[in-house]
């Protein structure tokens, strides 16, 4: 597999550098504005099929993003396909075509959705107009860092709704041998989101703009661009 690591990070610093992305072990990463971006090469277990993720955060993010963080969606998630791109490990040709098929992607969808998304409220709408699923936490950030208030409380809400679901099924499927550490956590957790709907719904303006310049200077710390 180092043929096709190898030749795929060439390939990445010749057509991503000009646009900015900096290598990072498997990943290139950029920072535009207040938005991270980062992609990465997967392989499979197999070592017969791989893709690239990525993503685009907004830096309030915090802690969530470093050099190596890299993205809950593949190139083929531009057209609602959970494929990989197929090769024969023991052709190099196999290989180069391969990288050549997943380079089209990249040059059709990911570099204008990249490019699309260069401030958090248009990745916002980038991660809309191309149709991909909400990432709560994640779009709460960008709503917050724009000031849409009304559209963060409501990822705020269905994050809680997903860890009250989740919790009620594990209790339902595991009762006592949770223990009391996972139950505290949970509450925790839920205090937590209850806490940041309070501070939007009002909205506490010292509240939220420090979570946004503490979050992003700790990105920025995580990146090394203090």
């Amino acid at each position: 597999m180092k043929y096709l690591e190898k030749t795929f990070k060439e390939r990445c610093k010749k057509q991503l550098s000009p646009y900015g992305f900096k290598p990072y072990r498997n990943n290139f990463y950029r920072v535009i504005n207040d938005v991270f971006q980062s992609l990465s090469l997967h392989q499979s277990i197999s070592g017969r099929e791989c893709t690239v993720e990525f993503c685009a955060f907004p830096l309030c993010c915090g802690e969530r993003i470093s050099k190596s963080c890299c993205g809950h969606f593949h190139l083929k998630s531009f057209e609602n396909s959970y494929a990989w791109f197929e090769f024969d490990r023991d052709d190099l040709a196999s290989i180069d075509n391969c990288i050549d098929s997943m380079f089209d992607y990249i040059e059709k969808y990911l570099i204008p959705f990249f490019e699309s998304a260069d401030t958090a409220g248009n990745a916002y709408r980038a991660y809309h107009d191309y149709g991909f699923p909400d990432l709560d936490y994640v779009m709460f950030c960008m709503t917050v860092k724009e000031s849409w208030y009304n559209k963060g409380i409501d990822h705020l809400l269905a994050m809680k709704n997903q860890i009250e679901t989740a919790y009620q099924r594990n209790i339902e499927c595991f009762g006592d041998d949770l223990g009391e550490d996972y139950h505290m956590r949970i509450k925790d957790d839920l205090d937590a989101i209850q806490y940041k709907i309070e501070m939007l719904s009002q909205p506490n303006k010292q509240y939220i703009e420090n979570f946004i310049l503490q979050n992003e200077r700790l990105a920025l710390a995580n990146l090394g661009m203090k």
